[in-house]
């Protein structure tokens, strides 16, 4: 679109308020800030790659000395995106953590203490549902060394 001269669609705007941390639409804003992220927009994994390098280099993420893998240092994904390259978008930000996840990066993210909370309850929820399924089972008579397998 940029590059055809299609500053004026609905989907060009759509786009660049997308990428830009406060919904700016216009064309200026759309370059500057595709100029900061298309290097992590790629067809393969580097753009992953160089998207948690910068992470780390602006000091939202560190890399763990045990496991070698990267540990986010925030709380609040909108406050991450705003931070990260002079401000982003934050449905683009959150986004990149979708595509990291497509390689196996990020199986267990959230974006909010409220969303790990929540997904903890669900976790605990389904421990409970599936101890209370096993006691059923070894109580209908279930061999317990074969449920364990």
């Amino acid at each position: 679109m940029w590059d055809k001269g299609l500053i004026g669609t609905d989907d060009f705007k759509a786009r660049a308020a997308y990428f830009n941390a406060w919904g700016f639409d216009d064309p200026e804003s759309f370059k500057a800030d595709y100029d900061k992220i298309s290097k992590y927009m790629t067809d393969d994994i580097s753009g992953i790659n160089a998207f948690m390098n910068d992470l780390v280099s602006e000091g939202l993420a560190h890399i763990d000395e045990e496991t070698n893998g990267i540990i986010m240092d925030f709380t609040d994904i909108e406050d991450a995106a705003m931070k990260f390259k002079g401000g982003v978008g934050s449905e683009w930000f959150r986004n990149m953590f979708g595509k990291a996840d497509e390689y196996g990066g990020f199986g267990a993210f959230v974006s909010s203490e409220d969303e790990a909370i929540m997904k903890t309850e669900e976790l605990q929820n389904q421990l409970t549902d599936a101890k209370l399924k096993y006691g059923d089972m070894l109580s209908a008579g279930a061999d317990a060394e074969v449920l364990q397998k």
